[in-house]
């Protein structure tokens, strides 16, 4: 039986190497990466400066996507195992989907928001109640971080898994 550390070191991997991918496969058609957001969010704001609008409304469509896939995941998820073992069904239902595209010759643009759906899915499916480097975990840390420094404390508390 798999340990939830090993779930969760596996979803990590499988999230980095979906968004690797996913780029590099992907780099010719809209240049956005399925799980980086603030990258994503640079972008978007960059082609509209820029005057490329239709682009910008394309990776802006792929932030809408993650965004969707994290309030969904959030639904499904709720800390108890079995809601967490759902959350990981959903996370590999929507990579079989993409896979199936891929073979299927589904347009670069339609995989990369099923990746980027994913990469969404994913971050909240891996653990409770917050998923480890889901803007809220980052934001947690970020608020944490000051008040470890002011205190003199080496390390910042560690969140059980």
């Amino acid at each position: 039986m798999i340990t939830r550390k090993q779930a969760v070191f596996a979803l990590n991997f499988v999230a980095g190497w979906v968004d690797a991918v996913g780029f590099l496969a992907l780099v010719g058609s809209v240049r956005a990466f399925p799980s980086f957001m603030s990258g994503n969010s640079t972008k978007v704001v960059t082609d509209l400066v820029s005057g490329k609008t239709a682009l910008a409304g394309m990776v802006a469509a792929v932030v809408l996507v993650f965004i969707l896939g994290t309030i969904v995941s959030r639904l499904i998820n709720n800390g108890a195992r079995l809601r967490e073992t759902a959350a990981l069904a959903a996370v590999a239902g929507v990579l079989w989907l993409a896979g199936a595209g891929a073979v299927s010759h589904w347009s670069d643009y339609a995989l990369l928001l099923l990746l980027s759906t994913d990469a969404g899915v994913t971050g909240l499916g891996e653990a409770s109640p917050v998923g480890a480097g889901s803007p809220a975990e980052l934001r947690r840390t970020a608020e944490l971080l000051p008040n470890q420094l002011d205190s003199g404390a080496s390390r910042l508390p560690q969140r059980a898994i």
